[in-house]
């Protein structure tokens, strides 16, 4: 962008933006649902290539109906799936272009994967490659849900603000217009200190032609017609030096020549004053009395934080690059991870800004004294004391000890008196050499030791006094009209000579005024004023009555009436419409402050399934991690909202949340919506890998059974080989889970989920369904536990019992004893549906 608005109006441009194009807004980079009955139903994604690690020979399937939940543990590979879909398919933050494995030999340049998908019952595949700027067409009503995604934020800190479909593009583009902005701003002040110190100072008279021609300088001068007063012929070349001599001994044109010679020296006194100052042995030992200062706090610092942190883990806590481990952790927290919160957060289930980790007891404890480490007095007296240090050492870095800043005055100082010129040019040296030698000191260098600068100032002073004492002589002997109009010719003729050799600046300046004046003719073409304009005709079309009292009900849905909020228009500014969500019972109240991370993600879906609401298709809607910030409350609405939403199009949702999972198969089970499963595994460096189902843990009793039944049978060849040691081992295996799978039927079974591991609520209504259980359940349970028990080796065994492993067709039995009960109870407890 911009580059696009730096050549539009003239401006130099990298070689590789030549032939860059801005691209026209055409209909496949908008959403086809808002206008189209089309629906596309997504099938799943195949041999993703060049895509973070994920395996390419992996095959993920969607159902084209009800609700398919794709689980995959931290590092699995299920986060490469779904940045596959916000790429692909329609996101509101489509995320960075997708990595692939770079430790993998002949990784792909781009990433892809096979997309098949059923658009109004006709099938199709999409060969996607990661390199398009939108969507892919057949696939842009297929919309993507995660925390990026979100069309809820916190505009500033009492103000939470919505966006539908449409509206965050005036916004964004604001947004863009002002970072161009701020480039073009960065540009323009270089390009105000790149004048020519010449112009400042100028050795041309401001009366003569030249003078006036150089005065009057802007963008729109022709070079070429300074070129032309410039040209002097060798007639006129005679006239000068003619004239040169019959003044050479008029008293103003010796005024005149001398007034060039004071003001340079005066240039030169200023500079002397800066660099002599600078660099004087009481600026210097003040320099180094900070870095003595900074050295001795710091090592009081570093010895607090030895003592203090001697028995962490880690060496180096305090030194230079823990504390800008911390400083960008600081950063990160607050602005990012935990914004509007102090840093470090330590409450219960925080995450530590760094590796992510939730913080157990020791971790947040170790945090807080590292808080409390970098606030303490002498750590901040260490800080106060090194930015002391740079500072004074920045300002000496600072300092122009460049002789060709001052070649002009130097000129015409040297053409009165080459010793003082001279005396300047080694007083400037020395200055260097003296910043040199403080310099290498600090970073502890040796450097020989530089004496005081010679005393150039005085000199210099005395050439400006003696200089203005010639001057009021000459003047006061000058009064010749005639001889005056020869001086003017003379300056002109001189003049011109002059410019003649100073065309490169002159043509360097005339070039610096049309940059300058191109980048304003930018800024001023990155007004924000037409996008406001605009969101606020989209805001005023978009956001309805209908659309309003649509989100409302969303909301409502989703925390059961616990945010009664609405929209309410709130202005618009720099492309920005506002609409704010305020609480129906108190709209003054500072809503940001009052919604928790959890209800604010609540406002956000409630949002994106209220844009969904105004489309004519059922397309398929994914979601990614939507309730990583959700207690269990919200947790059961989300989950309750999307199983509702499946019935009426596909819901695909990756998660990594157990409990999660579990509440929207109860859901579905309930509503007696079709709910598929899939696993998302990592195998050693293999990720991405694909499983039919939920892992072990997450499976079903039936779902148990039904591979206890394969695994038994499994076994019977290593029976049948008399392989004893090798078919013991399968078997305990087997029994041991068969132990594992008795106890949750009767957590998730005979209790019928009242009561779950880990879960912080009890499901009281299921509770009547317990009461079918008798003394013969129990004496069941404990027969059959206790046989898996006696099994497994839960303990070392005696040596002398050695007792057989049941056969396969025991191992069989004693899986259908399980089974059978499991039945029974379940028709026992049919009466109690309901």
């Amino acid at each position: 962008m911009l580059n696009l608005c730096r050549r539009q109006h003239g401006l130099g441009v990298p070689e590789t933006a030549d032939s860059l194009q801005p691209i026209p807004l055409e209909e496949r980079h908008l959403p086809s649902g808002t206008g189209s009955a089309s629906t596309t139903h997504l099938l799943g994604i195949n041999n993703p290539r060049g895509v973070n690690a994920l395996h390419p020979d992996a095959n993920l399937v969607f159902e084209a109906a009800g609700l398919t939940i794709i689980y995959g543990d931290n590092g699995s590979g299920k986060s490469g799936y779904a940045r596959i879909l916000k790429r692909a398919c329609r996101a509101r933050d489509r995320g960075k272009a997708i990595v692939p494995d770079i430790y993998a030999a002949g990784y792909p340049a781009s990433a892809s994967a096979s997309l098949p998908f059923e658009q109004d019952g006709v099938g199709g595949v999409v060969e996607w490659q990661d390199a398009e700027n939108a969507p892919v067409s057949e696939l842009s009503a297929v919309c993507v849900f995660d925390k990026d995604c979100a069309s809820v934020h916190v505009e500033t800190p009492n103000e939470v603000a919505f966006r539908p479909l449409g509206l965050d593009v005036p916004d964004r583009l604001a947004r863009l217009f002002a970072d161009v902005a701020a480039e073009l701003s960065k540009q323009k002040a270089a390009l105000a200190q790149a004048r020519a110190g010449i112009w400042l100072t100028p050795t041309w008279q401001a009366q003569t032609v030249v003078g006036q021609a150089l005065g009057r300088i802007s963008a729109d001068t022709d070079a070429d017609s300074i070129k032309r007063i410039a040209e002097l012929t060798d007639v006129k070349r005679e006239r000068l030096a003619q004239l040169k001599r019959d003044l050479a001994d008029d008293p103003a044109s010796a005024a005149s020549q001398l007034r060039v010679v004071e003001q340079a020296a005066a240039t030169l006194l200023k500079r002397l004053a800066m660099a002599v100052g600078g660099t004087s042995d009481e600026s210097l030992n003040a320099l180094l009395d900070a870095v003595r200062t900074a050295a001795a706090t710091r090592e009081a610092a570093a010895g607090a934080s030895a003592a203090q942190f001697r028995a962490e883990p880690l060496p180096g806590v305090g030194e230079a690059a823990w504390r800008e481990l911390w400083k960008s952790a600081r950063a990160y927290s607050e602005n990012a991870a935990y914004r509007g919160q102090a840093f470090p957060v330590t409450d219960k289930d925080a995450r530590c800004a760094l590796c992510q980790q939730v913080l157990d007891s020791d971790a947040a404890g170790r945090l807080r004294r590292f808080d409390e480490f970098v606030r303490n007095d002498v750590e901040v007296r260490a800080r106060d004391a090194e930015h002391h240090r740079d500072a004074m050492a920045g300002s000496l870095r600072k300092l122009d000890l460049r002789t060709r800043s001052v070649r002009v005055p130097l000129q015409a100082v040297g053409l009165y008196s080459g010793s003082v010129a001279d005396a300047v040019r080694r007083c400037i040296i020395n200055a260097r050499l003296r910043r040199r030698a403080a310099l290498r000191g600090i970073v502890g260098e040796a450097a020989a030791p530089v004496a005081g600068p010679p005393d150039a100032v005085k000199k210099v002073e005395d050439l400006i006094g003696s200089v203005r004492s010639r001057i009021e002589e000459l003047v006061a002997s000058s009064s010749d009209e005639a001889r005056q109009r020869l001086v003017a010719e003379r300056d002109d003729l001189a003049d011109r000579q002059l410019i003649g050799g100073m065309m490169p600046v002159v043509e360097a300046e005339i070039k610096r005024l049309r940059s300058l004046r191109a980048v304003e003719r930018c800024l001023k073409a990155l007004s924000t004023d037409p996008i406001t304009r605009l969101g606020t005709s989209l805001a005023r079309g978009i956001l309805t009555d209908q659309l309003r009292d649509s989100f409302a009900k969303e909301l409502n849905r989703l925390t059961d009436g616990r945010i009664r909020a609405e929209l309410v228009y709130a202005g618009g500014n720099r492309g920005q419409p506002r609409y704010q969500v305020k609480l129906i019972a108190r709209p003054s109240s500072k809503v940001a402050s009052i919604l928790s991370e959890g209800e604010q993600t609540c406002v956000a879906i409630a949002g994106f399934l209220t844009e969904l609401a105004t489309s004519s298709h059922r397309s398929t809607i994914v979601f990614d991690d939507p309730v990583t910030s959700l207690d269990h409350r919200w947790r059961r609405s989300v989950a309750n909202r999307l199983v509702e939403v499946a019935k009426e199009r596909p819901v695909v949702v990756f998660t990594h949340d157990i409990v999660f999972v579990h509440d929207l198969k109860d859901r579905a089970d309930e509503e007696g919506t079709g709910c598929s499963t899939q696993t998302v595994r990592r195998i050693g460096e293999r990720t991405g890998l694909i499983a039919d189902g939920l892992p072990w843990i997450a499976k079903s009793v039936e779902h148990r059974l039904d591979e206890l039944e394969k695994r038994a049978r499994a076994s019977k060849k290593k029976y049948e080989s008399g392989d004893d040691e090798v078919y013991g081992a399968e078997a305990r295996s087997v029994y041991d889970d068969l132990r594992a799978t008795w106890e949750r039927a009767i957590e998730t079974v005979a209790f019928n989920r009242v009561i779950l591991r880990h879960r912080d609520y009890v499901e009281t209504k299921h509770f009547k369904k317990a009461i079918v259980l008798n003394a013969d359940d129990s004496e069941t349970i404990r027969v059959n536990h206790g046989r898996c028990s006696d099994v497994v080796r839960g303990h070392d065994q005696s040596s002398g019992r050695n007792a057989p492993v049941p056969t396969p067709s025991q191992m069989l039995d004693d899986i259908k004893a399980l089974r059978d009960w499991v039945d029974d109870l379940r028709e026992r407890q049919r009466p109690f549906r309901g």
